[in-house]
C-alpha cells in the first residue's frame, strides 16, 4: 500500500502537471512542445515585460542637472530589486555623464549611499560603477579610489571587472597599486574570473601558486578551458598542486560526464590521489550526469565509496536526482531495497516532491531506517520538507520522534517548523507555546530564536512583551530589533528590570551596532558598565575590525588588563589570521593574550589552520619560534 501510494503520487504528479499545461495551451491556441511534458519544470521568458520596461524608459523625461540625476538614480535605489530594467535605466540616466562635472558625480554618488549601504544598496552602486568605467575606466577608478570604505570595495570591485574585460593589462597593474591585502587578494580574484572567460591559460597564471582558498577560481579557469581545449587543459593539469589539483579534475569531469559519464568516472579516478575513487565534488557531477543515462549503475558507483560518510552523501545525491527525473521507477526502487542508506537518501528525496505522502514516508522511515549517526540527519531533511507544506503536521510528526533522534546537536530543523508555523498563523502564541513544550533543551533554544526573529520584523513591541513575559528569547529580540531601530531597541533593553535579561538583550545589541557604528557601540557599553564583559567587548571587536582594523587595534590596545582584554586580543588574532589571511599577525596578537592558557591555545588553532593551507611555511616558522618545546612537539604532528 505505500509503494502503491509513492507511485501514484509520482503519477498523478506528471499527468495532472501535463494535463493542466494542455488545457492552458488549448485556451491560448498555443502548440504544445513534446519534449516538454515530462514532469520538468516550465520557465517562461520575460520579452514582454522587457518589452515593456524599455518602453517606459523611453517615456521617461530628459534629465539636464546634476541634481536631477541624483534624483532619478536614488529612486532607482529605491526599488525592491535591481533587474535588467534598473541596469537599463542607470545607462540611459547616465548619459548625461559627460556634461557634468566629476564633482558632482561625485556628490552623486555619496548622496547615493546616504546613511550607510545595505546589500541592495551595493548592488546599485555597483550597476552605477559598471556604466561609469564602461564609458571612462580610469575616471571611475580615480573616484571608487577616494570614496568612504564602506563603499570603496564594491566600486573597485565593479572597475576592475569591466578593466578585465576590456584592457586586462591594465587591470592587472591596477592590482599591484592596491595596498590593503585583503581587497587586493578580493580584486585579483574578480580579475581571474573576469579573465577565465576568454583566456584561461592567462587567468592561471595571475592566480601564481593556488591555496585551498582558491578552489573555487581554479575550477571556473578549468571549467572555460576544458569546453575552449580538453587536451590543453588536462596537460595543464598535471602541472597543479595538490590544493587546487581536485577543483581542477573536477571541472573536466563535469564536462566529460555531459557525453560520457563512464568515461568521467574513469577519468577521475585516474586523477584522484590514492587512484582508487573520484574526488566526492567531482563525484557528485559525474553521478548528477549518469543517473539519467543508467541509474543503477550511477547507484552502484556510489555505494563503492570508501568511506560510509561520502557513500551516503553520493547515494542521497544521486537518488535526489533520480527521483527528480523519473519518479516512479526510483520509488520502486526505494521502497524494494534493503540497504539503509538507500532507504534513508530516498525517502528525504521523495519527501520533497509536494505531492507525496510524507506522513506514509515518515513512518517507513521510523521502521526501516535505523537511528544512526547520518541517518538523524536525513529525518530532520524530512521534516523540513512536511514543514514547508504543513508546519502543524511536521510538528506533530516531530513530537513522536523518540528520545534516541535527539541530542548531538541535531535539532536544527525545528527552526523551519518553527518560522513556518509562525508565518501561517493568526495567533502568533500558538507555535511559541510548541517551542515552549520541547523537552530537549537545544531543539527548545533553537524554535525560540526562530520564531522571535521572524516576530520582530512584524510587531517588535509584542515580540518584546512576549519575550519578557516569558523570560525567554530575550538576547534574539535584542538582536534583530537593533537591525531594524536600533535606537528603540536600546531603549527596550535599558528598560528591563532583570539584570541577566538586560545584560543579554544588550550584548546583542552592541553585536549589531558595531558592525555599523563602533563609535556609539563603545560608548553604549561604557554607559551600561559592560566594559569589563569579555562576550559584549569580544562582540564589538568581532564587528569593528571587519571594517577598520586600525581603528579597532587602537581600542583594544587600550583596554584595561583583563578577560574582557585578553578575549578582544583572541578576536583580533582571529581576524588577521583567518579573515586577512595574515597569520603571523594574528599569531602576533595571539602572544599579547596574558592568560597563558589562552595565549598558548589561540596561538595553536592559529599554526594549525596554517600548516593546513602552507605547510612548509607554517613548519618553518614553527622550528624558527621561541615558543615551548612541548608546544613546538603538539605543533610538528
Amino acid at each position: 500500500m505505500k509503494l502503491q501510494t509513492l507511485i501514484i503520487a509520482c503519477g498523478i504528479a506528471v499527468v495532472g502537471f501535463v494535463a493542466g499545461r494542455i488545457t492552458s495551451a488549448e485556451k491560448n491556441n498555443t502548440p504544445i512542445d513534446p519534449s516538454t511534458q515530462n514532469g520538468a519544470s516550465f520557465v517562461g521568458t520575460n520579452d514582454d515585460s522587457d518589452n515593456a520596461n524599455s518602453r517606459v524608459s523611453r517615456k521617461t523625461a530628459p534629465i539636464t542637472s546634476a541634481e536631477e540625476l541624483r534624483e532619478a538614480l536614488l529612486k532607482v535605489r529605491g526599488s525592491k530589486t535591481f533587474g535588467k530594467r534598473s541596469v537599463r535605466e542607470m545607462r540611459e540616466l547616465l548619459n548625461l555623464q559627460d556634461r557634468l562635472a566629476r564633482s558632482d558625480i561625485k556628490a552623486l554618488v555619496r548622496d547615493y549611499a546616504q546613511g550607510g549601504l545595505t546589500t541592495r544598496d551595493t548592488e546599485g552602486l555597483e550597476m552605477l560603477f559598471t556604466v561609469m568605467a564602461d564609458r571612462d575606466s580610469e575616471s571611475a577608478w580615480k573616484l571608487a579610489t577616494g570614496l568612504p570604505k564602506n563603499m570603496r570595495t564594491a566600486a573597485l570591485q565593479a572597475t576592475i571587472i569591466v578593466l578585465a574585460e576590456k584592457f586586462p593589462d591594465a587591470a592587472v597593474a591596477k592590482l599591484d597599486s592596491i595596498k590593503d591585502t585583503a581587497m587586493r587578494r578580493s580584486l585579483r580574484d574578480s580579475v581571474v574570473a573576469t579573465m577565465a572567460k576568454d583566456d584561461p591559460p592567462r587567468a592561471l597564471a595571475l592566480l601564481g601558486k593556488p591555496t585551498n582558498d582558491d578552489y573555487a577560481l581554479v575550477g571556473e579557469v578549468f571549467a572555460r578551458w576544458g569546453r575552449d581545449d580538453m587536451s590543453a587543459a588536462q596537460v595543464a593539469l598535471t602541472k597543479m598542486s595538490e590544493h587546487s589539483h581536485g577543483a581542477a579534475v573536477r571541472s573536466l569531469a563535469k564536462i566529460i560526464a555531459e557525453t560520457d559519464p563512464a568515461a568521467a568516472w574513469d577519468f577521475a579516478t585516474e586523477n584522484a590521489s590514492d587512484k582508487t575513487y573520484p574526488d566526492i565534488m567531482a563525484s557528485h557531477e559525474i553521478l548528477r550526469h549518469w543517473v539519467h543515462t543508467d541509474p543503477e549503475a550511477a547507484l552502484e558507483a556510489a555505494a563503492s565509496a570508501p568511506s560510509k560518510y561520502s557513500r551516503q552523501q553520493l547515494l542521497s545525491n544521486t537518488l535526489g536526482a533520480w527521483v527528480a527525473a523519473d519518479c516512479d521507477t526510483a520509488s520502486r526502487f526505494i521502497m524494494n531495497s534493503s540497504d539503509p542508506d538507500v532507504l534513508s537518501g530516498g525517502l528525504v528525496a521523495l519527501a520533497k516532491r509536494p505531492e507525496s505522502d510524507r506522513q506514509t514516508l515518515f513512518e517507513t522511515f521510523l521502521e526501516r531506517v535505523p537511528v544512526l549517526g547520518q541517518y538523524r540527519y536525513d529525518m530532520s531533511n524530512l521534516l523540513e520538507s512536511w514543514a514547508a507544506e504543513n508546519p502543524r503536521e511536521a510538528a506533530a510528526a516531530f513530537a513522536e520522534l523518540p528520545d534516541s533522534y535527539m541530542g548531538g546537536g541535531n535539532t536544527h530543523y525545528v527552526a523551519n517548523i518553527a518560522s513556518r508555523w509562525f508565518t501561517e498563523t493568526d495567533d502568533k502564541t500558538d507555535p511559541l507555546r510548541w517551542a515552549l513544550s520541547l523537552e530537549e533543551k537545544n531543539a527548545r533554544n533553537t524554535a525560540i530564536n526562530s520564531i522571535f526573529s521572524d516576530w520582530i520584523n512584524t510587531d517588535p513591541a509584542a515580540a518584546a512583551a512576549a519575550a519578557q513575559s516569558h523570560n525567554t528569547g530575550i538576547a534574539e529580540v535584542g538582536k534583530s530589533w537593533s537591525k531594524n531601530d536600533p535606537q528603540a531597541a536600546i531603549r527596550w533593553a535599558s528598560s528591563l528590570q532583570d539584570a541577566g535579561q538586560r545584560k543579554d538583550a544588550m550584548n546583542n545589541i552592541l553585536s549589531e551596532i558595531a558592525k555599523t557604528n563602533p563609535q556609539q557601540a563603545t560608548a553604549l557599553l561604557a554607559s551600561q558598565g559592560l566594559s569589563g564583559d569579555a562576550t559584549a567587548v569580544g562582540n564589538i571587536v568581532n564587528n569593528w575590525v571587519l571594517n577598520d582594523a586600525n581603528a579597532a587595534s587602537n581600542w583594544v590596545k587600550a583596554l584595561p588588563r583583563g578577560e574582557a582584554r585578553d578575549r578582544a586580543m583572541a578576536n583580533m588574532a582571529t581576524n588577521f589570521a583567518f579573515n586577512k589571511n595574515e597569520p603571523t599577525a594574528g599569531i602576533a596578537w595571539a602572544l599579547t593574550i596574558d592568560n597563558p592558557e589562552a595565549r598558548m591555545s589561540e596561538v595553536e588553532r592559529i599554526v594549525i589552520n596554517w600548516h593546513f593551507k602552507e605547510p612548509q611555511t607554517a613548519k618553518a616558522w614553527v622550528e624558527a619560534s621561541n615558543l615551548p618545546e612541548d608546544i613546538k612537539k603538539r605543533l610538528r604532528r
